[in-house]
């Protein structure tokens, strides 16, 4: 099988080099599928490695450059002490958003001008020492959950037994409207990925508070502001510029932050107006990731943290819509909401 191997300095004192074929430089690593869950007093199955993987062909690509080290870690890392390899390693973390911008960039460039099936399957992906007696790594592997023990009682039966007969007596539009959100639910709960869950998050939310053409009264007595003022002006463009108002009004729509206001103030569950300052920042940085490509926006905040506080007022918000109530099910995980007595 033919191979291409390639390489060329980047970044100023960095080279990066470049290999598609059926041995690369580097070898080959790969992991089993890590479980996505971490059940308490069961063995969870993380960084095993796979000795014998097959593949006709492999793409490897390195990103390489030199830190100036004190001679302290430079006898440490020739002992392969392990405070010394720790500090180089948290050292290339800190250039890593640099270089993880060439590597996906040439992964796109292989992917969209060639074939995407190259870069589907990322076999390992970290940072590394090339230097010293062996070449050390620093594996990540999945986002895993750790659950939490959860056990049935007859209580949570027969409340069970209530709910599915409340589900019953929907008619086919009740129906529709509750497996939409339900299903967006889902598929947040089951993300792995952070960002990904942080996304997914949004769009139950979406389902239960729906869209609507008219606008609020604030951007209809401001509009109605210009109007008045232009109608009155002695400009020659007065018509055009009452078209223009006219086309304008027309593309002013409730935003999500005003939809999702307005249902919390209506239900005014506990906490609801701390949900409605905190639906402010997630929403922002929502718009980050989607519309701005902010990928580095998750370097400014916790976003397992977010992801976490996000999925806590969605579940709650997405009860209110279809039980009546903000009551969901019990976690350590859940923040506290309200002002916790204090007991001595």
């Amino acid at each position: 099988m033919p191979e291409i191997q390639h390489r060329f300095p980047i970044l100023g004192n960095g080279e990066m080099s470049f290999y598609i074929g059926p041995k690369p430089p580097m070898g080959i690593v790969a992991f089993e599928p890590s479980d996505p869950y971490c059940i308490p007093g069961k063995k969870t199955n993380m960084l095993q490695t796979i000795t014998d993987y097959k593949s006709d062909c492999f793409m490897e690509i390195a990103v390489s450059f030199s830190i100036s080290l004190s001679e302290e870690v430079s006898l440490g890392l020739a002992k392969q002490d392990k405070m010394a390899t720790d500090y180089l390693l948290n050292e290339v973390e800190k250039e890593k958003s640099s270089y993880t911008k060439v590597l996906d960039t040439i992964c796109g460039l292989v992917g969209l001008r060639f074939h995407r099936q190259f870069i589907l399957k990322p076999l390992v992906e970290n940072s590394f020492i090339a230097s010293g007696p062996v070449p050390i790594s620093n594996f990540i592997g999945d986002f895993a959950e750790v659950l939490e023990p959860v056990a049935l009682t007859q209580f949570g039966l027969d409340s069970l037994k209530s709910h599915l007969a409340l589900f019953c007596r929907l008619d086919e539009k009740g129906r529709d409207d509750v497996s939409r959100v339900f299903q967006w639910l889902l598929r947040a709960w089951r993300e792995r990925d952070h960002v990904a869950k942080f996304l997914y998050l949004f769009i139950p939310l979406e389902c239960i508070l729906g869209s609507s053409d008219e606008i609020d009264e604030e951007t209809k007595k401001s509009i109605n502001s210009l109007r008045n003022l232009v109608a009155t002006s002695d400009n020659v463009e007065t018509n055009d510029l009452l078209i223009l108002l006219d086309r304008i009004e027309s593309r002013f729509a409730p935003t999500l932050i005003s939809r999702f206001e307005a249902f919390a103030q209506t239900e005014k569950i506990e906490g609801w107006e701390a949900d409605i300052k905190a639906f402010k920042k997630y929403n922002r940085t929502r718009n980050l990731l989607l519309h701005a490509g902010k990928a580095n926006v998750q370097s400014h905040l916790n976003i397992d943290q977010e992801a976490r506080t996000l999925e806590d007022l969605v579940e709650r918000y997405v009860a209110v819509y279809v039980f009546g109530n903000s009551a969901v099910y019990a976690s350590k995980w859940r923040p506290v909401r309200g002002n916790p007595t204090k007991v001595d």
